[in-house]
């Protein structure tokens, strides 16, 4: 591999280590397919992730619902 290559690797892998952990990934999922869901540490409570925002997910009483993060 040379140089040129490994550089334009290093990139590609910096940007989609980025792009991943401020969701852009889920909000291109979200466009793709109307929506995704993603479980935030903090709260303990999933979320839909649509392509212009996100939104907690509650059960059919309007109670959220809990998830345990990976």
């Amino acid at each position: 591999m040379t140089k040129k290559q490994m550089a334009a690797a290093f990139t590609a892998a910096t940007a989609l280590f980025v792009m991943t952990g401020c969701g852009v990934a889920d909000r291109l999922g979200a466009g793709l397919t109307g929506y995704s869901t993603m479980c935030v540490k903090e709260t303990g409570v999933k979320y839909l992730q649509f392509a212009s925002g996100a939104a907690p997910m509650v059960d059919l009483e309007g109670k959220p619902v809990p998830c345990t993060p990976k």
